[in-house]
C-alpha cells in the first residue's frame, strides 16, 4: 500500500516537472547545437511544456557540485524555457527563484550499461529528489525513468530533440492551435 502511494506521488511529480519545464536560453554559453550522438542538447519534456538542456557537468559556485571533482562525462541538465501564455508570470522553485536556469537533472554519470547515465532529478516545485537514469532510444528520443528506492517504482518519460531558437527570457509561447511544435 505505501508503495503504491509512493509510486503515485513519484509519478504525479514527474508529470509536474514535465508540464512545469519550459525551453531555456543556452546557459553559461553552452553550444546551442546538438550533437547527433549523445543525451547533449536540448530536450522538449514529454508533455511539451520545457526544454531542458543537457550539457556536460561545470561546478558553477553555490551548485551542488562546487568543491566536488566531476567525471569528465557526467551530464547535468537545467531548465531552459518554459512554455507560457502571454502574460503569465515565470513559475517559482520551491525556494521562491523563478524556475528559469533550474539545476533540474544533478550528475548523470555513465552506468556499467553501454548508453546509460544515472543520476538524480530534482522536482523544482518540491525541491524532491529522485534517482534517474538517461539512455537514448533508437529512435532518437530521449528516455528518462525517474523512481524512488527502486527501478520499478518509478515512471519512464520520452522527450525529444528541440530544435528551436530559446530566448533568454526562458519564455517560450506556445503553438498556435494546429501549428508545427519544433519537436
Amino acid at each position: 500500500m505505501t508503495a503504491m502511494i509512493n509510486h503515485r506521488i513519484f509519478a504525479r511529480a514527474l508529470i509536474i516537472i514535465s508540464v512545469t519545464l519550459a525551453s531555456f536560453a543556452p546557459a553559461y554559453g553552452a553550444n546551442t547545437r546538438a550533437p547527433a550522438w549523445g543525451p547533449v542538447g536540448n530536450w522538449l519534456t514529454a508533455q511539451g511544456g520545457a526544454v531542458v538542456q543537457i550539457t556536460a557537468c561545470r561546478a558553477q559556485p553555490g551548485s551542488p557540485q562546487s568543491g566536488q571533482a566531476l567525471p569528465t562525462d557526467a551530464l547535468c541538465g537545467r531548465l531552459v524555457g518554459i512554455k507560457l501564455n502571454r502574460g503569465t508570470r515565470m513559475p517559482r522553485d520551491y525556494m521562491g527563484d523563478s524556475q528559469c536556469d533550474f539545476p533540474l537533472l544533478q550528475p548523470a554519470v555513465p552506468s556499467h550499461t553501454p548508453g546509460v547515465w544515472r543520476g538524480h532529478i530534482i522536482d523544482p516545485r518540491s525541491g524532491h529528489v529522485y534517482q534517474a537514469t538517461l539512455r537514448l532510444t533508437p529512435h532518437g528520443r530521449l528516455a528518462l525513468h525517474g523512481y524512488l528506492l527502486l527501478p520499478v517504482l518509478g515512471e519512464t518519460q520520452y522527450w525529444t530533440r528541440y530544435t528551436a531558437p530559446i530566448p533568454p527570457s526562458c519564455r517560450i509561447a506556445p503553438a498556435p492551435h494546429g501549428a508545427q511544435d519544433h519537436r
